[in-house]
């Protein structure tokens, strides 16, 4: 598709769109889609403050729970795509087992990084995601639990919070164009119905057309590497880990802890048929008879006997 800095006019790029409609179209539906990072010129989301769970981690076990903020939507990405609140719900309820947690939009039966446990869409703020302006967005979120076995480096990261950056993978099944230009009646219409719904409204105007999706196939979500990207974080976990507790054996007799080798000091190993004697204490409460030294061998040697 053509960009509009190569028309002398806005004008003229509409009547590009106008008259190519179908093939674009096409050739968007023809390709499998990653969606682009939200940016908001560095501005810090609020998110972290927000919105939160509650997930009790377990590191031990190698699971891990975690929501992920897969895509926000009504926001024109870089791609000029406005995805609308609802265009999951077919691809949710008809192949939800089928979409995949993976790592960096690889498919590769190495790359999976968790299983979903649970798609679904979620109302949140805009003004919850650092974007100022007043009113609701929708969320696609993923419950996944992230596997140490499939990537122990993610899992970490997951587990740290150092995975702030998703996106999806997907194919389209039906989009709009929408026009900023009252002559065009059909896509004006398509303008008029969702330009103040949109979160980065000023961005569209500025371009003066994105194409609405309003159904898509949803195949993967994944974690991925990016600037300033916000708006599509893991959601952060409040819960505490589970603590790690070790239990020492103990002396069946006396109760007391077992030392490393499995003996207990405060016994005196019965079970071996042994006695610990202090050779020493009765060395010195012997009487001296002899300014020769003692023979401690014959000593410990005659105790015995």
């Amino acid at each position: 598709m053509k960009k509009p800095l190569e028309f002398k006019t806005k004008k003229e790029f509409y009547s590009y769109l106008v008259k190519n409609k179908s093939e674009i179209i096409a050739l968007k539906k023809a390709s499998l889609k990653f969606t682009d990072p939200f940016e908001l010129s560095g501005k810090e989301s609020s998110v972290v403050k927000s919105l939160s769970t509650n997930y009790k981690d377990d590191p031990a076990s190698g699971v891990i729970k975690r929501s992920i903020i897969c895509n926000t939507f009504l926001w024109m990405d870089s791609q000029n795509d406005v995805l609308v609140p609802g265009c999951c719900t077919k691809t949710i309820n008809e192949r939800s087992d089928k979409i995949l947690h993976l790592h960096d939009h690889e498919y590769k039966i190495t790359s999976k990084v968790g299983k979903p446990t649970s798609i679904y869409e979620r109302q949140v703020a805009w003004s919850d995601l650092g974007v100022d302006k007043p009113g609701m967005t929708t969320t696609l979120i993923m419950d996944s639990e992230i596997m140490k076995s499939y990537n122990p480096m993610i899992f970490d990261d997951y587990l740290n919070g150092n995975i702030n950056q998703h996106s999806i993978g997907l194919n389209y099944i039906t989009l709009e164009l929408a026009i900023n230009d009252p002559e065009e009646k059909a896509y004006y219409a398509v303008w008029s119905k969702w330009i103040n719904q949109i979160g980065n409204k000023a961005c569209v105007e500025e371009d003066g057309y994105f194409w609405l999706v309003s159904e898509i196939k949803l195949i993967e979500n994944s974690c991925v590497i990016s600037g300033s990207n916000e708006l599509t974080p893991t959601i952060p976990n409040e819960g505490k880990s589970k603590p790690v507790t070790t239990v020492n054996p103990v002396c069946e007799d006396c109760g007391e802890e077992l030392d490393p080798e499995g003996a207990c000091v405060n016994c005196c190993n019965q079970d071996k048929g042994e006695t610990l004697f202090d050779v020493n204490a009765i060395i010195s409460s012997m009487p001296v008879k002899s300014e020769k030294p003692f023979d401690v061998s014959k000593v410990i040697k005659s105790l015995n006997n």
